[in-house]
């Protein structure tokens, strides 16, 4: 039995510890972040006026959702000049293209490791499916 009050009592200091430091620990937050809930309610948008004259012509080119008018068309980077997007827009053509050749020189149908379709399931040409004679089937008919 003395070991029985030895190990309630080492759980008792490890549970009292705990929960001081998580008591604690509560309170330092609430301390620091004002109680949670983030602070104060922020105030409502301020609303742009409705228009009270027609509008000019080019307004459809904003974005005008009466609280933060913006244009529709983002300028990302003013930096780049015409003559270097043009450059950087057949970059891509050029580096598509050959990609593409590079890939069609591999011939990559010579390694594919399954039968054609044609050749094992012949959609167009069923005749052998719907009960004609393999050996009558007919060759050269055009697929409608």
């Amino acid at each position: 039995q003395p070991q029985e009050d030895w190990r309630t009592m080492a759980l008792r200091g490890v549970f009292r510890s705990n929960v001081g430091i998580a008591v604690r620990s509560a309170a330092n937050q609430l301390r620091a972040r004002g109680g949670g809930g983030g602070g104060p309610p922020r105030p409502p948008f301020a609303r742009a006026l409705a228009p009270t004259e027609p509008l000019h012509e080019e307004h459809e080119l904003v974005w005008d959702d009466g609280v933060a008018p913006e244009p529709c068309l983002d300028f990302d980077a003013p930096y780049v000049s015409a003559m270097q997007g043009l450059r950087m827009f057949l970059g891509g053509f050029l580096f598509f293209g050959t990609l593409f050749t590079l890939v069609g020189f591999s011939a990559p149908t010579a390694k594919r490791l399954a039968v054609p379709q044609a050749e094992t399931y012949p959609f167009g040409k069923l005749h052998v499916e719907l009960g004609g004679d393999p050996d009558a089937a007919p060759e050269g008919e055009d697929e409608e």
